[in-house]
């Protein structure tokens, strides 16, 4: 009883955002959106928005409970979310590639301190926490941003950063470095750990 009268309390307060979803222009993404983090976090709704049910009982369920959601919601919205941003976002995560570039069912999880600054990001991409996609100002490098083709996962603390392009399907692991295109269905990790034990004068692989 407690939990469903906290659920009705909430869904009052996510109207607007419901009414903006229904006259939103990127409307076909946030469904898109809907159901992949249904699907990533194995909710109560899944089932129902895979059968192109339940969207707006399940969109309010995501913005009550999941906060890096409402940060991606606020996207797709473009100007409107000076309106609907009551229901605070995830402060650390800083996603400055605009919902046009930005595919549909992006999927982000723990998303604390991530900046997402792309090109391009593609569609069902997997981000996770401590992610910093960005843009490069190098002159040995070149100058620009990433373009992330879909279907890729950036596993916690890895940097994809300048004018790089990873091809989809790929998984860019734990804390890798990405500086260099990564071509189609790859998996980078990061270099070996090295060591230097105490009365060395060099590293050696850990």
């Amino acid at each position: 009883m407690v939990k469903k009268i906290r659920f009705l309390l909430f869904w009052w307060l996510t109207i607007p955002h419901l009414i903006c979803f229904l006259f939103s222009p990127e409307k076909k993404k946030i469904m898109h959106d809907i159901n992949r983090w249904n699907h990533c976090l194995n909710t109560p709704f899944s089932k129902k928005t895979a059968a192109g049910k339940g969207w707006l009982k399940s969109l309010s369920w995501l913005l009550v409970n999941f906060v890096e959601f409402r940060n991606l919601y606020y996207v797709r919205m473009g100007k409107l979310k000076t309106f609907l941003m009551y229901l605070p976002k995830e402060p650390s995560l800083h996603i400055y590639t605009e919902s046009k570039n930005l595919g549909a069912g992006v999927f982000i999880q723990h998303g604390c301190s991530t900046i997402i600054t792309a090109e391009y990001i593609g569609e069902d991409c997997w981000i996770n926490q401590q992610v910093t996609i960005g843009y490069n100002n190098s002159r040995t490098r070149g100058f620009g941003m990433p373009w992330i083709g879909a279907n890729v996962r950036v596993s916690a603390g890895a940097k994809v950063c300048g004018p790089v392009k990873i091809g989809e399907g790929s998984t860019i692991g734990l804390n890798a470095v990405v500086v260099k295109d990564v071509p189609e269905n790859s998996v980078v990790i990061p270099s070996s750990m090295m060591i230097r034990r105490a009365g060395d004068n060099v590293f050696s692989k850990f």
